[in-house]
């Protein structure tokens, strides 16, 4: 636990205190970067000045994002598995012959 790391992350003007291993660092600061310029978005196109509002938008927006990419993750790996078992088959067809 001692190779822990303190950052510091603003989300939304207000400051978390997190300790993080150093890989998970970089990903969190750009994480919070996102959200951060995801509410400044949101804020300026729809008028909305709740934080409360811009981060259920955001979260929503982000939730939806991961889902898409997670199905689009899904098809990719089938694809490939279709292939590698076309891929064996054929190597199945050249190995008899």
């Amino acid at each position: 636990m001692s190779n822990l790391k303190y950052v510091a992350l603003e989300i939304a003007g207000k400051t978390y205190p997190l300790r993080v291993n150093e890989q998970q660092e970089s990903e969190l600061i750009q994480a919070a970067q996102t959200v951060n310029r995801r509410l400044k978005e949101y804020e300026k196109a729809f008028g909305v000045r709740d934080v409360r509002d811009l981060l259920a938008m955001c979260a929503l927006h982000l939730s939806a994002e991961h889902q898409r990419m997670q199905q689009q993750k899904s098809e990719v790996s089938d694809t490939l598995h279709l292939d590698l078992d076309a891929l064996a088959e054929l190597a199945k067809a050249f190995q008899t012959a």
